[in-house]
């Protein structure tokens, strides 16, 4: 009944008293704001809670945006008219940028981004707002704690929302920044171009309050006071930048050619000034995205919800679609060597203490908090840290995974030069802790210039192959070599996640460190014994039979180049590369490869590999889904013109060796070494030769998985190794008592069926065990990606 009886009371008064005109009703208020500063006394110095002025801020912006919602289209009223002509927010501007009354600066930008943000009519390319605007991003600092420290980011992050949808209005804060002057001439035109900035609010408020007919004294008697921050002329500080008073080449030539006396005047008249200004290097202003620099400035705020806002406005910004934009950031902006230096200080806080399990466990995203466990931080000393830190690569590399390809490169190699290679020297690879961090890093990385950068930093720029001779000399400080080291440290842990770094490698499926690791030294295929004859020819498909028997039989040049590009037909040899006739055999030559004696499961045939060809197939999806963009050819292709292709470097006048390469050569050597090393050793070992037999390459699926491959005397390979263990296994293991019993045994033991037991010779058993498994998983591999071509 109240409120009935009010409603009809204010339908009353507005019959009588028809309500006041936006427009009058927004001038009122405006008056009544700057009436407060016209009033001289201490009454100023109170905080601006305890004026009027927050009203009369709430009451404009109320009008606006009624007008604006009363309006259609994108016209604009009378009240916004008003605002620009008035340059009402270049005054409200200089009234923050000197905090008269305390706490001005926040509810002008509360004012300033509503009004921005919701007003639909297009304003923010009027001069006297983005003017306005650029005053107020370059007060925004976050090195200067302010208490209105959430209001800065939330006005900077409105303008780079408002940015990234409206990408033309770029250039609106992207302008010209005035330098200081040294030449007489230059001089002129410095103070002239900071003339903008310099009017003193004195000026503002007389020409305000005229236009607004102020009943006030009149303002030409008006002086203004003394010491008043508010009266002092406002030129914004630039960010630490220095003045380019020439074009670099320019300067670097006039220089050169020793025309230029000291003193004397680089211009001869303005429009020389002029037309410099309008180049990339202009000798008066230098172009810098304010924006981008002051959100970087609150990186290290206290509050976590800061933090995440001004993470989301440098990725909005970073991700702006304009030429000219990218430029500035690469060439001004301090975002690379920003965003490298915060990464570097959050892993120097990570104590050496921290358990490096641990980091298997963590799973962050850098835009949510994500709660640390109570029991883990009471007994884990470094967790948080490691969170910060990991949550701080996360949003590294999501910001240049959404960057533009040219400022997602530059922030790439800014972290490969200012963080991989800073904090993580060749010396240090055999820390536990660096080489879990290392592997953490590769699992996170998903944008491709960052992976494509740390690769580099892995494995090194150069892509060609190194002799067996020059390996040790030429990957003497490489990381690789501190890895591969690492892998025959006598501490099992640096051993242990030295091979999990190389299986997360492999598992990343880069081009790059494939190639650099293995691709490399077998792609040319001089592993192959091309002398055999045709009946000891057993090769890995059907074609490469053919085309081996047609070299037989010295057919002629033009018929070989017939049959050659009849066999290279993608469609059929596509398929039929993997599917060859020799299936049988090459499944059974793995499993042959453990004698009876020393096989624990009971088995009556040899379809006992079955049991890992499920699995088996869903990796090998998986990593043929991660390879599908690699140029990788189909099928083995014919060696002459392989080698005509791509130079050998003989070492033996015709005879040319082969090397396997260092990487290869590590793996065949721990298989060598298996009854000698840690069973927690031999398994990842195994993982890591999976891996890499997984890999759709056509000269490593020949190389590692054919054992009917008639090789070159003394070249290694992946069936030799197993043979060889097997034999010394075989050796050693009949010198124990009952060892088949024993044998069986440790299977169950390993599969948890019976309780843990330990004795002198556990670890050998547990090695003829991991070995028998690894042969039915490569047995399974050839399986699978033969019926995968098929």
């Amino acid at each position: 009944m109240l409120g009935r009886f009010s409603i009809v009371l204010q339908n009353a008064v507005d019959a009588l008293a028809p309500p006041t005109p936006l427009h009058d009703d927004f001038i009122y208020h405006w008056k009544r704001l700057m009436k407060h500063y016209l009033a001289v006394s201490s009454y100023r110095e109170v905080p601006i809670e305890l004026t009027n002025i927050p009203a009369h801020l709430d009451q404009l912006q109320k009008i606006l945006q009624k007008e604006d919602e009363e309006n259609t289209g994108e016209k604009m009223g009378p009240c916004v008219e008003y605002l620009l002509q008035h340059s009402l927010l270049d005054l409200l501007a200089t009234l923050a940028a000197s905090d008269d009354p305390p706490g001005m600066k926040q509810y002008v930008l509360q004012f300033v981004t509503r009004t921005v943000v919701q007003i639909k009519a297009p304003i923010l390319g009027h001069v006297s707002v983005f003017t306005s605007l650029q005053k107020l991003v370059s007060i925004c600092d976050g090195a200067k704690h302010s208490p209105c420290e959430n209001d800065e980011v939330q006005f900077l992050f409105s303008l780079s929302a408002l940015l990234r949808k409206h990408p033309q209005l770029i250039p609106m804060l992207d302008t010209p920044v005035p330098r200081t002057p040294t030449l007489d001439r230059r001089s002129s035109v410095g103070s002239e171009a900071s003339s903008h900035y310099s009017l003193s609010s004195s000026a503002l408020l007389s020409n305000q309050l005229v236009a607004n007919g102020s009943e006030a004294e009149p303002l030409e008697c008006y002086t203004p006071p003394l010491n008043n921050p508010l009266f002092r002329p406002y030129i914004p500080s630039p960010r630490s930048r220095t003045p380019k008073l020439l074009p670099v080449a320019a300067r670097d030539k006039t220089i050169s050619s020793g025309s230029v006396d000291e003193g004397c005047d680089i211009y001869e008249n303005s429009s020389d000034i002029g037309r410099a200004s309008e180049t990339e290097d202009d000798p008066v202003f230098s172009n810098e995205f304010m924006i981008l620099d002051s959100l970087l400035s609150y990186l290290d705020s206290a509050d976590s919800k800061i933090r995440v806002k001004v993470c989301q406005g440098i990725m909005l910004l970073v991700s702006l679609p304009d030429s000219k934009f990218v430029n500035t950031v690469l060439q001004n902006s301090q975002i690379c060597l920003t965003i490298a230096s915060k990464l570097c200080s959050l892993l120097v806080e990570i104590p050496q203490t921290l358990d490096p399990n641990l980091l298997d466990e963590l799973h962050v995203s850098w835009g949510l908090d994500v709660p640390v466990p109570l029991e883990t931080c009471a007994t884990a000393e470094g967790y948080r840290e490691a969170l910060a830190f990991f949550t701080w690569f996360d949003y590294c590399d999501q910001l240049i995974k959404e960057a533009q390809p040219l400022i997602a490169d530059g922030l790439a190699a800014s972290l490969r030069t200012h963080f991989f290679v800073e904090m993580f020297p060749a010396e240090d690879f055999s820390n536990i802790l660096l080489l879990s961090i290392i592997c953490k890093c590769f699992k996170m990385t998903s944008a491709p210039a960052l992976n494509r950068e740390m690769s580099v930093w892995m494995v090194g720029e150069s892509r060609e192959p190194v002799s067996r001779e020059s390996a040790s000399e030429s990957m003497s400080k490489s990381l690789v070599k501190a890895a591969l080291m690492n892998c025959f440290n006598e501490n099992t842990a640096v051993s242990l996640e030295s091979l999990r770094l190389f299986e997360v490698l492999l598992e990343k499926g880069n081009e790059h460190i494939l190639h650099c690791l293995v691709l490399t030294y077998v792609n040319r295929r001089l592993y192959l014994d091309h002398k055999a004859s045709a009946s000891q020819i057993a090769s890995w498909s059907d074609e490469e039979d053919e085309r081996e028997k047609n070299r037989e039989t010295n057919r002629s040049a033009s018929e070989s180049s017939e049959i050659n590009q009849r066999l290279m037909t993608p469609e059929a040899n596509s398929r039929r590369a993997l599917a060859s006739g020799h299936i049988e055999k090459i499944v059974n030559s793995f499993l042959n490869v453990v004698p009876f004696e020393l096989r624990s499961a009971p088995t009556v045939d040899n379809t006992c590999y079955q049991q890992y060809v499920s699995e088996s197939s869903r990796q090998y999806s998986r990593v043929m889904a991660a390879c599908q963009t690699f140029q990788w050819p189909k099928m083995p292709r014919n060696s002459a013109n392989t080698v005509k292709e791509e130079p050998v470097v003989c070492l033996e006048r015709d005879e040319c060796q082969f090397y396997e390469g260092f990487f290869l050569e590590m793996l065949f050597k721990l298989l060598r070494n298996l009854p000698n090393q840690a069973y927690e050793i031999n398994l990842q070992l195994t993982a890591v030769i999976s891996r890499l037999s997984l890999l759709p390459h056509p000269f490593l699926h020949e190389y590692l998985l054919n054992p009917l491959l008639n090789r070159k005397q003394g070249s290694d390979s992946l069936v030799k190794a197993l043979g060889d263990v097997a034999t010394h296994l075989l050796t050693r293991v009949c010198e124990i008592p009952d060892y088949k019993v024993k044998l069986i045994n440790t299977r169950h033991r390993l599969l948890g069926d019976i309780p843990e037991e330990t004795n002198d010779d556990c670890s050998l058993l547990e090695s003829i065990v991991v070995l028998e498994e690894l042969c039915k998983e490569l047995a399974a591999i050839a399986y699978v990606k033969f019926h995968s071509a098929t």
